[in-house]
């Protein structure tokens, strides 16, 4: 069960053109991949099916976890991987730039995000953990 979908990739974590299929079908494939992954490191050992913190309806939990499917969406399609190794596609009238700055702020937004969410949790139960950041590059 995805928490996001494609409403999430808007404004600064645009990602276009996902009336395509072939984009949905993509994005889809990152959401599924990297949310189990950002649960973990955020969280450890989490029942989405109890969910005891409520992060399915936490607005700041929910965007940092975009934020985070986002980086990895725009990382791994920037270069292409082709029968002889891999290279950055080419655009007819315009021309490609590295998407490093969007990266950032993704990255930096969802750092932000998450320790909002962590103070915020921490301080509606009982038994505050003690949150230890484990995200990986």
């Amino acid at each position: 069960m995805s928490l996001i979908d494609f409403t999430y990739f808007k404004n600064e974590i645009y990602i276009g053109q996902l009336s395509s299929e072939d984009v949905k079908e993509r994005l889809s494939f990152f959401i599924e991949k990297y949310q189990s992954n950002f649960i973990k490191h955020v969280l450890g050992a989490y029942d989405l099916k109890t969910d005891t913190l409520g992060i399915k309806t936490n607005s700041e939990f929910l965007n940092a976890l975009a934020d985070f499917v986002y980086y990895h969406y725009i990382r791994d399609n920037y270069i292409d991987t082709v029968g002889i190794g891999t290279a950055v596609p080419t655009v007819e009238n315009g021309q490609i730039v590295k998407p490093t700055t969007k990266m950032f702020f993704a990255w930096n937004e969802m750092v932000d995000l998450i320790d909002n969410f962590i103070l915020e949790v921490g301080e509606s139960i009982d038994n505050p953990f003690e949150y230890q950041n484990t995200m990986e590059f």
